[in-house]
């Protein structure tokens, strides 16, 4: 805790509950919070603090201000927008400023230069729009002080919250022990940091065997459903865990034989998959993927040639995926 300024046994000490986190930086909110109070005089040591929190719509820094008492006085959520770190700080600041100028009786000398540091910062408050605010701030004690009639009915900016996007779409390329396989997903974001997931994918390769005097080859595609939770990393970084119920879509067929013939059939399985995802405000968002797979070879039908099993599926396979998704 670093205390700002000290009347007696008062003050006020600002602290981070994000000690981790660079936006804002501690030091930075610190500096910009004795630099704008400068001294006021308080009854007993009020407490400032703000933390990051992540959510699926969009980070933010929640502050919160709390009298001697531990009464909470004042709640602001400021989200984080694309760029905007640099001057978190100085909202920060500025948001406790005004809250102790309508404590503090101000002396006619004092006003003018206040109402023009207002009028200069509205610019600064009016790109960060309050996600939410607690009514305490209006039950504090209020000294109200003079405005400026052109202040007074000059219109609140208009800032219209982002709708959340519920959407996505991705492509990959899928590595495994058993296929190369270019990958497309659609997402649809259920209740919390939950997703449903539906991918289909198709292998590159052909996958063959040799049978009597001639060939046997099968063509595959996997076809994905799951369940994803994320976590916030950190800022902009997201840790993705998912489990999956997958089926492996095979194409067989025979060649150079006395009688040719093919068959398809479905192999169902289980999957699980951890990864992390990248720059969760851009439009585009990179991501990398560990997947494991288990087969049920026993599930599906078999290949056969004569009385001869053929292509029998992998029991595991294990992969990587590498791409980038997009909300809608």
């Amino acid at each position: 805790m670093f205390p700002f300024f000290v009347l007696g046994a008062a003050g006020l000490t600002v602290d981070s509950l994000s000690p981790d986190a660079l936006c804002p930086p501690l030091e930075e909110t610190r500096a910009a919070v004795a630099a704008r109070l400068g001294s006021v005089d308080l009854d007993g040591t009020w407490h400032a603090t703000y933390q990051v929190v992540h959510r699926a719509q969009g980070d933010f820094v929640s502050l919160s201000l709390s009298d001697p008492s531990g009464a909470t006085k004042l709640e602001r959520d400021l989200p984080v927008q694309s760029g905007s770190c640099a001057t978190l700080s100085r909202v920060i600041a500025l948001v406790l400023e005004r809250f102790f100028m309508r404590l503090e009786q101000a002396s006619p000398v004092e006003e003018a230069p206040l109402e023009a540091r207002r009028e200069r910062d509205s610019s600064i408050e009016a790109s960060f729009p309050t996600v939410s605010s607690s009514p305490a701030t209006l039950a504090a004690p209020v000294a109200q002080r003079p405005t400026d009639s052109a202040n007074t009915n000059r219109p609140a900016p208009n800032t219209p919250s982002p709708e959340p996007r519920h959407y996505d779409v991705s492509g990959a390329l899928w590595a495994s022990t058993d296929w190369v396989a270019p990958q497309l997903t659609f997402g649809r974001e259920l209740s919390g940091p939950y997703r449903l997931g539906l991918s289909a994918a198709f292998d590159l390769a052909r996958h063959e065997s040799r049978v009597f005097e001639g060939a046997a080859s099968v063509r595959r595609a996997p076809l994905v459903l799951s369940c994803d939770r994320r976590f916030p990393l950190a800022l902009h970084v997201n840790l993705e865990a998912s489990l999956e119920l997958l089926g492996l879509l095979e194409a067989a067929k025979t060649r150079g034989l006395a009688m040719s013939g093919g068959g398809l059939r479905l192999v169902p399985g289980l999957g699980a998959q951890l990864g992390a995802r990248f720059l969760t405000h851009a439009a585009t968002q990179p991501f990398a993927q560990l997947t494991a797979a288990w087969l049920l070879r026993a599930a599906a039908p078999a290949f056969r040639v004569g009385t001869d099993e053929v292509l029998a599926p992998p029991a595991l396979v294990l992969g990587l995926a590498l791409g980038i998704g997009a909300p809608l």
